[in-house]
């Protein structure tokens, strides 16, 4: 071919198989960035991964239920009358301190101590969520009480899948402070 190009070439087109289209559709192993630039959004001011459209509770949100449903594990034992020392009660109090302090240490905008990624945090709320739904049948006390635990922990894994993985602020472990 003139001009030392490789390829198949259809008159009047461009070459379907060239090293350029080559370059294009398979990243060599000393420019990952080139590809990696497609999947990630601006959010203010930092580069974050794209979403998929599942995930659409921003985690401000999430940080904001975490806190409340935390308080609501605690207090719920005692508002619909089921604080009697067992399981029942015990469950959803220890489950909602395990929220709280998770939120606490979370990395996201309501975070305070920001040492634990917002992907870990999600995966625990999924696995406390399952806990809870599936606890008065593995502590037997289901023919007492277990529409509150089933609700909830169903919420609970619910808002595990759907929230985004990284803060709005997107300030990673350092909190927004310098690194």
């Amino acid at each position: 071919m003139p001009g030392g190009r490789r390829g198949f070439r259809i008159a009047g087109t461009r070459a379907l198989f060239s090293r350029r289209a080559e370059r294009r559709m398979f990243p060599r192993h000393d420019e990952p960035l080139r590809f990696a630039r497609r999947s990630l959004v601006h959010t203010g001011g930092a580069r974050a991964p794209r979403e998929g459209g599942l995930r659409f509770i921003p985690t401000r949100v999430h940080g904001m239920l975490d806190y409340g449903v935390g308080a609501l594990l605690i207090v719920v034992p005692y508002l619909l009358g089921f604080a009697d020392g067992t399981a029942a009660q015990w469950v959803p109090q220890i489950l909602g301190l395990v929220a709280i302090g998770g939120a606490l240490m979370t990395d996201y905008e309501l975070g305070v101590m920001r040492v634990i990624p917002m992907p870990v945090h999600l995966g625990i709320d999924i696995a406390s969520g399952v806990l809870l739904a599936v606890s008065p049948w593995l502590f037997g006390f289901a023919d007492r009480v277990f529409w509150p635990h089933l609700i909830v922990g169903i919420m609970e894994i619910g808002a595990g899948l759907t929230t985004r993985t990284v803060p709005e602020d997107a300030t990673g472990l350092t909190g927004g402070r310098a690194a």
